[in-house]
């Protein structure tokens, strides 16, 4: 659930469906939803806030940032990171 969390391109909706059916807690979706959420959040706030305050090098930073969570999940899932973390 976690790692899904993080992963932009996977439909939030779809997994939240999926873990309903499976003999997940409440308290363990709740608690691996909102620790998954906190990075993405986290960049999107702030690169907001570099657009109404900061500079361009604050902004270019923060661009860099986003684009790489956005690529470390995808390199993660191709050379096999994730799935060793599932067994």
């Amino acid at each position: 659930m976690f790692i899904s969390r993080l992963l932009p391109v996977v439909s939030f909706d779809i997994i939240s469906y999926g873990a309903g059916l499976t003999k997940m807690s409440l308290k363990k979706f709740s608690l691996a939803t909102f620790l998954g959420m906190i990075p993405l959040t986290f960049l999107y706030n702030y690169s907001g806030s570099v657009l109404v305050f900061g500079g361009r090098l604050t902004f270019a930073l923060g661009i860099v940032m986003v684009v790489l969570f956005f690529v470390i999940p995808k390199w993660m899932e191709r050379t096999g990171v994730i799935k060793n973390m599932k067994h």
